[in-house]
């Protein structure tokens, strides 16, 4: 180890502390070895250790975000039945309160023709709120995505609670970490930066802070790939939004464009050929997504 110019045996704290800091490639800096016989070692051990360290974190994450996917489904079922339980006692009782007032309005027989048909709609609203739950209302598409927002959420919300949990656990037995230079040191650390200014220092706890950075780091790359694909996937929606006019549809052996369609479409309604060539079909688009999101009033011109 570098110290004062001079060179002094590692403990094995220290020891553990760089060979995890090498094969993570968080590379605190702090230490480093000074003979020939340590610097190859890091050679070899790194090359070797580095790419089995990076699949095990990435297997660990995907782990993770399969027990989170898992427990934010079911607590999402719950919910869903929690909510419509509610919603069928509150429609039962209204029920009942018509039933007692119909009752001395009304003829046995009305009456008895009431409770079939307040039996009829309890059988119907059962069947809404089974079709609600299993996601049979012909709304999958937004269920779908609702349901890929809400694990998102739920992935980073987690790593938000790791990340101060560990800081006030770090705070709480690193005598040089405060809470929020603990943050800071998570930051640098699960990030895999490593500065090395600020590094662990008790020797007792050194094994429960490297399993704190090992899922630590595993959470990490899962939100830097929820990042990486929102990234992604606003990236090719823009391209695809402007060469949406450029897009080829099959009918049959021949194609058209959606440009040439919505041109022969216009000459067909008899729409003014300023218009036309005014006409942007990607601005069109955009739009168009935002009245069937109910963003905006409908897109209706009158010439």
């Amino acid at each position: 180890m570098i110290k004062d110019s001079f060179v002094e045996e590692w403990p094995f704290t220290d020891s553990l502390l760089f060979t995890f800091a090498l094969i993570t490639t968080i590379g605190y800096g702090n230490i480093a070895p000074k003979t020939f016989a340590g610097q190859m070692f890091c050679i070899f051990f790194g090359a070797f250790g580095i790419p089995l360290t990076l699949l095990t974190i990435a297997d660990l994450g995907k782990f993770i975000s399969e027990i989170i996917f898992a427990c934010n489904d079911r607590f999402n079922v719950q919910m869903k039945r929690f909510w419509q339980q509610i919603t069928r006692r509150n429609h039962l009782k209204i029920l009942v309160t018509n039933q007692k007032s119909n009752k001395f309005a009304n003829n046995n027989c009305k009456s008895k023709q009431l409770y079939e048909e307040n039996d009829n709609n309890e059988i119907n609203q059962r069947n809404d709120d089974n079709k609600q739950i299993n996601g049979m209302d012909g709304n999958s598409e937004i269920s779908d995505d609702n349901e890929q927002t809400n694990r998102t959420l739920s992935l980073f919300v987690l790593f938000i609670i790791y990340v101060i949990a560990g800081s006030l656990l770090l705070s709480s037995y690193e005598p040089e970490m405060p809470f929020f230079t603990a943050i800071y040191f998570n930051f640098i650390t699960l990030t895999s930066i490593g500065l090395g200014d600020i590094v662990p220092q008790r020797q007792t706890f050194m094994a429960l802070t490297i399993l704190y950075i090992i899922i630590g780091l595993a959470l990490t790359t899962i939100a830097i790939e929820i990042i990486a694909d929102t990234l992604k996937k606003l990236h090719y929606f823009r391209r695809k939004i402007q060469n949406v006019g450029n897009i080829e549809i099959w009918f049959g052996d021949k194609r058209l464009t959606v440009r040439q369609i919505i041109r022969h479409l216009c000459d067909q309604l008899n729409v003014p050929d300023t218009a036309i060539s005014s006409f942007n079909i990607s601005n069109f688009i955009v739009e168009a997504i935002k009245v069937e999101a109910g963003e905006r009033a409908p897109l209706r011109v009158y010439f």
